[in-house]
């Protein structure tokens, strides 16, 4: 399904991990990625319970690969 609306999402995330997987429950389309920006998708990560150093990594995949 991810697939179908943003590939490169997929291919930037391991999304059959767990700490993937608020991103998808908060930002479900590129444009909402893009428009939060990566300081507003770590915050969201870290109050999910990601821990900061995978949640900044998971935000700067994302992120970048919206730019593509």
């Amino acid at each position: 399904m991810v697939a179908s609306i943003f590939p490169g999402l997929e291919r930037a995330l391991d999304l059959t991990n767990l700490a993937e997987l608020p991103l998808l429950a908060r930002y479900a389309t590129p444009a909402q990625i893009r428009h939060a920006g990566r300081a507003r998708v770590v915050a969201y990560l870290r109050r999910a319970g990601v821990a900061s150093d995978r949640a900044a990594r998971i935000a700067t995949a994302a992120v970048d690969a919206t730019q593509r």
